[in-house]
């Protein structure tokens, strides 16, 4: 099912109401900052994404579902060296991260792109065993959607 637009500051009801009409396993929202009610950016933005992690982990732990929640890193996320330099890259909000059961870094570099290839790092993992090593995935952006709202 595809969604047009959730809004941050109602996001836990939003997904509850979608529930109650169509019980789901797993949500995938691309991306906080393309969320409805976050605008401004900086000092706005930041409390505004804070409220929204908290409602999608009330929502989540309520429905017992999971939920990928999709964000822009920040500039600085370029300059990771190791793991340990990863965290705290949620672009405006930290809180989106400390909420997170696990939190996955996407970044390509020429080699990977010649390659069609994109490179994840798991910088925080909860209940399972986090992945060490850097994986790698082929790219596909074909995709299709069947609105609902």
């Amino acid at each position: 099912m595809y969604i047009s637009r959730l809004n941050a500051l109602t996001i836990r009801d939003d997904l509850a109401r979608i529930y109650s009409d169509f019980p789901f396993d797993y949500c995938v929202i691309d991306h906080s900052l393309s969320l409805g009610g976050v605008s401004g950016g900086g000092d706005k933005t930041t409390p505004i994404l804070d409220d929204m992690s908290r409602g999608i982990k009330k929502f989540k732990n309520t429905f017992k579902t999971s939920i990928c929640l999709l964000s822009h890193p920040f500039p600085d996320a370029k300059k990771i060296a190791s793991r340990e330099d990863a965290f705290g890259l949620t672009k405006y909000s930290k809180q989106i991260e400390g909420d997170a059961d696990d939190v996955f870094y996407m970044f390509d570099i020429p080699e990977l792109e010649e390659r069609n290839l994109i490179a994840f790092i798991q910088t925080k993992g909860c209940e399972a065993a986090k992945v060490l090593d850097v994986m790698y995935l082929t790219k596909v952006f074909s995709w299709s959607r069947r609105p609902c709202l």
